[in-house]
């Protein structure tokens, strides 16, 4: 026992003898490598190199004017200084891209047998200049390694084996202080992305990738994250997973899911944007859009999915200032053709005037170049929405379970209050541009059907002279000129109310008889304490230029008869009225009514008796 106690730590030893001279070997190997590489490897060969495996990866001429640095410790690496890329040898061509510093990484003892491979590049102030085209694709004019790489996918079926030739390392990439420039063909517009920092880990262009960057436009700070398991196969138009996350102080938005960049991009996964100040956003981007101001907060998440042309929006859940909603919607993209939204969008609450005031330009100052929100999405797409709500609001009526069609197209632009609840009864509605467009002129109806007019009335701020009963309302308008521009000079149309047995309050019908054989003329807070029973009440006016006309308005008592007729300038709110008060007897009017003609202003008119005409 004691033999083999001894044999074996004889053995131990000569173990721990051979790893120490391994590990002196490596030691000494790693430090003669280190102080031999700078004789063995020339900075000629690595800058060589280097030239030519930028000129790869951009398929386009690589120029080097600074002096290269070549590096050994901690790591081998090259620092080459002020790299230029441009189309051709032609120093007067376009310039593509342009590094203040590029370092890159490489293995030392394949760089002993001649065969450099670069990874982990750090690029400092790297300027990316690309053309947006007439038809608004941006020309990036990379026709090097990764393209072909991502040629090789697309005809592999989205296959990512695309041969050692082309599977290049990359590792990790570190920008600093980079930018992006993209200008119209003329160069008279450009867009400028600037203080580009940040990683973008891909250990091989066959592999993984995540990145990190955050870049300024127009003066705010962006943080973009980017990963995706097959980053060539998303490239080259197929389906691969995906996650991307881009925020800001403006927004944030994040998507989640597979996604395919093909003429007709493929979208399924979750998503969400956020929008705490929508003014800023629209501020920021130099747009002036009427009546978005009063949008603070707005927020959309969901479910997305794409079939063929058509990217659905699912679970969606919609949150503007205090109102919510939720529901589904479409957008239809079509060769030739605008995209159209489509969908149903349930509410929990919906100010319908907000809807109304979106589609209406507003006056506007000297210099001022606002634009609708209609128009906005009319310039970009078509909508046909169907919206309902618990609790609606139309100017100073409150509406309960109103359902609402939003259309708006080239050819026609509506939108129905296709039904709704109020005050007992029922309102529907609808505003709509006779050629498609209510920037120009509008036509409106509006439908009450068995409600409280005296609550109705109220609403609006009548107080005088106000009509106790259920009834029923009918107003068809033409407005000239577009809404929120028009004035009741720029009215036409028609009017209906007709309503059973009620009373109107506020006028006293034997004070007027009174009255009317003491005095010349008396107002209406004279013969204002008492009311008017009635078993029918009829009124029908025509309206044009803002004038409306009495074609004939009856009160038909128990004992009583009265009929209207003249002119009511809405805008001045004026009256011209002739007014006849019969006495009934079983029914039959009398024929010696009280005439009166009624002018003034409401809500203060006076009251003329007329002399009754000599009998014959």
């Amino acid at each position: 026992m004691l033999q083999s106690l001894i044999h074996s730590l004889k053995t131990r030893k000569r173990y721990r003898r051979s790893a120490m001279v391994v590990a002196v070997g490596a030691i000494a190997l790693g430090l003669v490598s280190q102080v031999a590489a700078p004789y063995l490897i020339s900075t000629s060969l690595v800058r060589n190199g280097m030239e030519e495996a930028v000129e790869q990866w951009f398929g386009h001429e690589a120029t080097i004017e600074g002096a290269p640095e070549l590096h050994f410790w901690p790591h081998p690496h090259i620092i080459l200084k002020d790299v230029s890329i441009r189309e051709t040898e032609d120093p007067a061509s376009r310039l593509i891209a342009h590094v203040d510093n590029l370092s890159a990484s490489f293995e030392l003892f394949q760089a002993l047998r001649g065969n450099l491979v670069f990874e982990d590049f750090d690029l400092v102030r790297p300027k990316l200049f690309a053309l947006r085209t007439a038809s608004g694709d941006i020309d990036w004019s990379m026709d090097g390694l990764l393209n072909d790489a991502v040629k090789k996918v697309r005809s592999n079926a989205g296959n990512t084996a695309i041969g050692k030739d082309l599977d290049a390392a990359i590792g990790e990439v570190t920008i600093e202080d980079g930018s992006v420039e993209i200008s119209d063909a003329n160069g008279q517009h450009k867009t400028s992305l600037t203080a580009v920092n940040g990683t973008v880990e891909w250990p091989q262009l066959s592999s993984a990738i995540s990145s990190r960057l955050t870049g300024t436009l127009r003066d705010k700070t962006f943080t973009l994250s980017f990963s995706s398991a097959k980053p060539l196969t998303l490239l080259a138009g197929r389906n691969a997973d995906a996650d991307l996350s881009l925020s800001s102080d403006l927004f944030s938005g994040q998507f989640s899911g597979t996604a395919n960049l093909a003429t007709y991009a493929f979208l399924a996964g979750s998503f969400s944007i956020n929008m705490p100040r929508v003014p800023d956003i629209l501020n920021w981007l130099d747009i002036h859009v009427t009546g978005l101001d009063r949008l603070n907060q707005l927020s959309l998440k969901g479910q997305m999915m794409t079939a063929g042309n058509a990217l659905r929006f699912e679970q969606v859940s919609l949150q503007a200032n205090e109102a919510s909603a939720t529901g589904i919607m479409d957008l239809v993209a079509s060769d030739g053709a605008r995209p159209r939204l489509t969908g149903t969008l349930a509410f929990d609450k919906l100010n319908f005037s907000a809807i109304i005031a979106a589609l209406s330009p507003q006056p506007q100052t000297a210099g001022q170049d606002d634009v609708t929100p209609a128009a906005l999405l009319g310039d970009l797409l078509d909508l046909d929405l169907r919206l309902s709500a618990t609790e609606a609001q139309l100017g100073p009526l409150p509406l309960r379970n109103a359902a609402v069609s939003l259309i708006n197209t080239h050819q026609m632009a509506r939108v129905d209050l296709v039904d709704s609840s109020i005050d007992g009864g029922r309102l529907t509605g609808q505003i709509s541009a006779p050629e498609g467009r209510l920037t120009d002129s509008a036509d409106l109806r509006l439908s009450l059907r068995d409600v409280d007019l005296a609550s109705v009335s109220r609403r609006f701020g009548v107080e005088a002279i106000v009509p106790e009963a259920n009834g029923s309302a009918e107003l068809a308008l033409h407005l000239a000129k577009p809404l929120g521009l028009a004035t009741m000079s720029d009215l036409s149309g028609s009017l209906r109310l007709s309503a059973r047995n009620g009373r109107l309050n506020g006028i006293d019908l034997a004070a007027i008889r009174q009255l009317a054989g003491q005095s010349a003329y008396f107002a209406l807070k004279d013969v204002s304490d008492g009311d008017i029973l009635f078993d029918r009440m009829d009124i029908s006016a025509t309206i044009a230029d803002g004038v409306a006309e009495l074609g004939e308005a009856r009160l038909d008592g128990p004992s009583d008869l009265i009929v209207l007729s003249g002119l009511v300038p809405l805008e001045t709110q004026g009256l011209a009225l002739s007014a006849n008060i019969y006495a009934e007897t079983d029914g039959t009017p009398s024929n010696d009514p009280l005439m009166m003609f009624i002018g003034g202003a409401w809500p203060t008119p006076v009251f003329w008796p007329m002399a009754k005409p000599p009998q014959p």
